[in-house]
């Protein structure tokens, strides 16, 4: 299945490539998270590079389990859970790293816990941060209002937007609850994006704090129109309690000048500087969340203020022609063909290339797509999805 690492995707994705190498010159393979594992033994001599998305399996771990909900989950964790790290997801990390010729890491925080967790030399390990298309997320008036007025909004509405997989390690409770808490001078709407196995608790919650006219569920949203509600919204806010690495969603945000309020996790930092170009609170922190809600909704100054530094660290850090060339400059070395112009890339993962926001799916395919602007050639070797060649096709991959 999509997502999964299983023993059905070590043979059939081992399969795949030893017929690839047989069909063409691979240059270099690229593991997406523990993606090649199934392959190591069948490398023959070439480079792997492995990105590492989120920080150390640990961290992962330790987050899914400070965010259990129920008795019933803690037991499954327990049960289920522990041993599948201690019996694979470690085997895993512990067979690729070292195998690694380079480890790329999507933010400062990541790198330096993977060096200590993995005790990795850090000449092997780069930050190679998460990239965006900026183009698709720059503002146009009638864009802008046509996307208000499609979802309910007026000219005047401030408008907060919230995206991610509806489940307690989002935070989307704390954010619901920081909304309908937050002062008001002037309308104000909240935009939910996002599906999942919490959805229904949320709309609950909606209609016990009162707001259910002011909150709009959006449910799934593609990727390819994902910039639109960026694009409609004043402020972005991501209460997210998990352990995260640079999370797309909110250099997504930053792109389409919006006023991010984040919770101050994992590679956040690498993205935001705290009342420079966001606002950062305490992983959990209602009050917090309410009080910088609130200061925002009274102080529009400060809103733009802080939206258009957060466009300007998108411009300067955050496009995806810089990562890919980025990416370049970490792999080139590895190739050993001199001055070779055209490398033939590898790249696996089992995020299946459908069209979700955010995650190792959206950078795969960026990636993918802008080293083929480059003049590259990628084959990405990726988990079956009943749309996933026609899109892929259809970004040029």
């Amino acid at each position: 299945p999509p997502g999964v690492y299983s023993r059905r995707w070590w043979t059939v994705s081992a399969r795949a490539f030893e017929q690839l190498c047989r069909e063409e010159d691979v240059d270099v393979v690229v593991s997406q998270s523990a993606a090649a594992f199934g392959i190591l033994g069948r490398l023959a001599g070439r480079p792997l590079v492995v990105n590492v998305y989120g920080g150390t399996p640990a961290g992962t771990f330790l987050s899914e389990w400070r965010n259990v909900s129920s008795f019933r989950k803690a037991v499954h964790l327990t049960l289920a859970g522990v041993p599948e790290y201690l019996l694979n997801i470690r085997r895993w990390w512990r067979a690729l790293l070292p195998a690694a010729q380079a480890i790329n890491v999507d933010s400062a925080e990541g790198h330096e816990a993977l060096i200590r967790g993995f005790r990795l030399s850090p000449e092997r390990v780069h930050v190679l941060l998460n990239g965006i298309e900026l183009d698709a997320y720059r503002s146009e008036r009638n864009l802008r209002d046509a996307v208000r007025t499609r979802l309910g909004a007026d000219a005047d509405d401030r408008v907060v937007l919230m995206m991610g997989t509806a489940n307690r390690q989002k935070g989307l409770d704390i954010g619901l609850r920081a909304f309908a808490a937050a002062r008001r001078s002037a309308p104000v709407k909240l935009w939910v994006v996002g599906d999942g196995p919490s959805l229904g608790d949320l709309r609950r919650l909606v209609e016990d704090l009162g707001v259910g006219r002011e909150v709009t569920f959006l449910g799934h949203v593609p990727f390819a129109e994902a910039a639109q509600h960026f694009l409609g919204a004043d402020i972005f806010l991501n209460p997210t309690r998990r352990n995260e690495g640079l999370q797309v969603v909110v250099i997504s945000a930053m792109a389409a000048g919006n006023a991010v309020i984040s919770s101050d996790v994992g590679g956040v930092r690498s993205a935001i500087t705290h009342g420079v170009n966001g606002l950062l609170v305490r992983r959990g922190d209602l009050s917090g969340f309410t009080a910088m809600l609130d200061r925002l909704l009274a102080d529009p100054p400060l809103a733009r203020q802080l939206a258009v530094e957060a466009r300007r660290t998108a411009e300067e850090t955050f496009d995806i022609n810089r990562v890919a060339r980025r990416f370049l400059e970490v792999v080139a070395p590895l190739v050993g063909k001199g001055n070779r112009r055209v490398m033939r890339v590898c790249c696996l993962t089992v995020q299946t290339l459908a069209h979700v926001v955010g995650g190792m799916a959206q950078q795969t395919l960026l990636m993918a797509r802008d080293l083929v602007r480059l003049g590259h050639h990628v084959t990405v070797l990726t988990t079956r999805h009943p749309h996933g060649h026609e899109m892929a096709e259809a970004d040029g991959v």
